[in-house]
């Protein structure tokens, strides 16, 4: 853990480096491939509030880790096999197979997970003390909003032409700062769109060519605000937040992409 301060003593900002190899392979299993995180380098650089961010899947990892499930009697030898094959992780940077972890790499492995998730709950204590209060009553403030901007996460705003409901998954956020604009959070992801043609080959009345369904791209941003707001006034925020996100899944599959038989 690194706290980073500035020249006149200011707390700036908090860092992970994870020097531990078992703890940086496990990293990649809970937390896949982000945008913004590497964790091919030798000793990465980890935001703490995306970890946070993570903590469930941390400590579901360590409960399974700790509790493998025992292979059921009488369960083909030769299916189990291949499926531990298909497991076996590739090197990011050279491609080879990894060879397996000894039975004493993963004890370490676990405490080093179990110690990362410890730390979580040390520093993050008064953070949780404040946050999930206000997430009980769907509110946030600025400086916390961080916490509900997961990658992959489904998120509802509106569409900027047509004020139509959008969800997209979020891949990217960012807290920007400027002179003249102060602090905003940058919002990147991606939407599945639909032209209206049911291939490539196939032509609209505008004589172009379609392809049927691909990713769209949108980009949203929060301004800066005092105090704690609710998340259902934000420009963008996690569709589960919204009373009616059941029924807006179903009207957003079958209005934007209505069946055709």
């Amino acid at each position: 853990m690194r706290r980073i301060f500035d020249y006149e003593g200011r707390y700036v900002e908090t860092l992970i480096d994870v020097k531990s190899m078992l703890l940086k392979d496990a990293l990649s299993d809970i937390m896949g491939d982000i945008r913004g995180v590497s964790l091919v380098e030798d000793v990465p650089e980890v935001d703490p509030n995306m970890l946070f961010n993570y903590y469930p899947e941390i400590t579901e990892w360590v409960e399974r880790a700790s509790n493998p499930k025992p292979v059921a009697e009488g369960e083909d030898k030769e299916k189990e096999k291949k499926k531990q094959q298909k497991k076996k992780k590739l090197d990011p940077v050279t491609g080879v197979p990894v060879p397996p972890l000894t039975d004493e790499e993963k004890k370490q492995q676990i405490e080093h997970v179990k110690l990362l998730a410890e730390y979580l709950d040390t520093d993050y204590k008064n953070t949780k003390a404040t946050l999930f209060p206000l997430l009980e009553n769907k509110s946030i403030t600025f400086d916390l909003l961080w916490a509900i901007l997961k990658p992959g996460t489904i998120m509802y705003t509106t569409c900027a032409g047509s004020n139509e409901p959008r969800a997209f998954k979020l891949e990217y956020a960012q807290m920007n700062t400027s002179f003249m604009r102060g602090k905003w959070w940058s919002i990147e992801g991606r939407y599945l769109e639909y032209d209206g043609k049911d291939s490539i080959k196939d032509t609209g009345n505008d004589g172009k060519k379609g392809g049927g369904f691909g990713w769209g791209s949108v980009m949203v941003d929060i301004e800066a605000f005092k105090g704690a707001r609710k998340i259902g006034c934000l420009a963008c925020y996690p569709l589960r937040y919204r009373k009616d996100h059941e029924e807006l899944k179903v009207l957003l599959v079958l209005v934007r992409f209505p069946f055709q038989g």
